[in-house]
């Protein structure tokens, strides 16, 4: 571990970005959702509650996985160019949605 102190302080400081980037984020979406729920349109909540079951139903290895990978295809089909999600972004929209 001697040597390795500059990457541990940089991997720290992305590892706490990164949690309240997307706690922030989660809060804010978890939000949106509970009012979705609890709202008396019925469309509104059927669509909150079938999000919230199908995305809990997903391991979240497989939800990082898929916004990252499946994210730069998406992004790349609607710029019709090649577009490569960054891995920051990638981290915080998975922990977002799973969060």
């Amino acid at each position: 571990m001697y040597g390795f102190s500059a990457q541990f302080a940089a991997a720290f400081v992305v590892t706490v970005g990164l949690g309240l980037v997307s706690g922030l984020l989660g809060t804010v979406f978890g939000l949106l959702l509970a009012m979705l729920r609890s709202s008396p349109a019925s469309r509104f909540k059927a669509a909150a509650t079938a999000y919230t079951t199908v995305v809990r139903g997903i391991p979240e290895l497989l939800i990082i996985l898929l916004i990252y990978f499946g994210g730069t295809v998406f992004a790349s089909k609607i710029a019709g160019r090649y577009v490569e999600v960054n891995a920051f972004s990638a981290g915080v929209i998975a922990l977002t949605v799973v969060f």
